[in-house]
């Protein structure tokens, strides 16, 4: 018998491992992800009633329950990065992806009223808001922004505007200083206007305040931006009897076709309030108001990679119980652009599967083939337009 040498067969483990890790990886993930979570939530006691400590302790424990979940499907550092939205958009409404819990210890200390429960989470509605919030998406996969919005700080007042090879010393641009951290702390890249300078093209056409859709897109494109936000705001200050206000009109294009993208204006009263007693021209508000608006819309064809979703039955072959129909949905659910998986039916040793996603269908058979059945595994059988067929066979 030939033997082989000793760096040939390191050399062939290595390779092994490499290709089996990450769907080990994976496939530990979301079984981690999916079973039920031990959590422990706590309110303050003495200052409260019995009834209401618990409540906290309780939503607090289950608040906690969907953070730990997030950690698992998210990198750390994409949840540092954009834990003020999952803080407003997912962790604030913890309860909605509670599918169910079970108090399973409770105690009332002289400090603290302590509850520990074991909860279910929805994780399909969890990955699907997750995925519309662009948190799958890598830095490189994510749109590059320019903003291109010219400011007026009051009628008399001049346009104030960044894109010009000789732009004044000393220039507010509160506006656009502002949507810029609004489309950052939503998954946008934005290009700083202070390393764009140099890469400003001498023609006069695209140096000027108020840019029309063509020189705004090809302005865009020069700076090596993909979404080009133009535009224009104002500031009103008020006038008989009528409060300031803060009008701005702005349009989001493709830089590589001028398409557009969307648009949102708006017109805001700016007043003091608590939270802001200096307002100033309401800036910053108007950004807060549109930036949202606009970035949601930039990224929606990105999230969906430029596909409309469609619905798509998936049929399992060899099927030993309706478990199995359940583990096939949990594989289902980390396939890219998959957004819903439900209606699960088992008949005889046939089950079918529909799932609604939003790209190509071959990533869909892609998740099925090959999974661990323990004794057991899967296999693709065939791919067409609207449907795809997967048998659980023995190894």
């Amino acid at each position: 018998m030939t033997r082989l040498p000793l760096h040939l067969v390191c050399a062939g483990l290595v390779t092994c491992l490499l290709l089996v890790a990450p769907l080990s990886l994976v496939s530990t993930q979301s079984d981690e992800a999916s079973r039920p979570l031990v959590v422990t939530g706590s309110g303050p006691a003495p200052s409260r009633e019995v009834a209401d400590a618990r409540d906290l302790a309780l939503r607090e424990a289950l608040r906690s329950a969907v953070e730990q979940t997030v950690g698992r499907l998210l990198p750390a550092q994409r949840i540092v990065r954009y834990y003020p939205l999952l803080g407003e958009r997912i962790f604030d409404r913890s309860m909605t992806y509670v599918q169910d819990y079970q108090i399973v210890h409770e105690t009332k200390g002289p400090q603290l009223y302590r509850v520990t429960v074991q909860t279910t989470l929805h994780m399909d509605r969890l990955r699907q808001d997750l995925q519309q919030l662009g948190l799958f998406l890598t830095d490189a996969e994510r749109p590059t922004v320019v903003v291109l919005v010219a400011e007026k700080p009051g009628p008399k007042a001049p346009w104030v505007w960044w894109w010009r090879t000789s732009p004044p010393e000393q220039q507010s641009l509160a506006f656009t200083q502002a949507i810029g951290r609004v489309f950052s702390s939503r998954g946008l890249i934005v290009l700083s206007p202070s390393s764009l300078l140099g890469k400003l093209p001498q023609d006069q056409t695209y140096q000027e305040p108020l840019l029309g859709d063509g020189p705004g897109s090809a302005l865009g494109k020069a700076l090596g931006a993909r979404i080009v936000v133009a535009g224009e705001v104002s500031h009103q200050p008020a006038a008989g009897g009528s409060p300031a206000t803060a009008t701005g009109s702005l349009r989001a294009l493709r830089t590589d076709s001028g398409q557009l993208v969307t648009q949102a204006a708006a017109t805001i009263p700016v007043q003091p309030t608590p939270e802001q007693p200096s307002p100033g021209h309401g800036f910053t508000a108007l950004a807060e108001r549109l930036g949202s608006q606009l970035a949601d819309a930039i990224l929606a064809p990105v999230i969906t990679g430029g596909k409309a979703a469609r619905e798509v039955t998936v049929r399992v072959l060899g099927v030993r119980s309706y478990g199995d129909l359940l583990r096939i949905k949990e594989y289902l659910q980390e396939a890219p652009g998959v957004t819903r998986v439900d209606q699960v039916q088992l008949q005889g040793a046939q089950g079918s599967v529909t799932v609604v996603f939003s790209g190509g269908i071959e990533e869909v058979g892609r998740a099925l083939q090959g999974r661990d059945f323990g004794a057991f595994t899967t296999s693709t059988d065939s791919v067409g337009e609207d449907s795809i067929t997967v048998s659980i066979m023995k190894r």
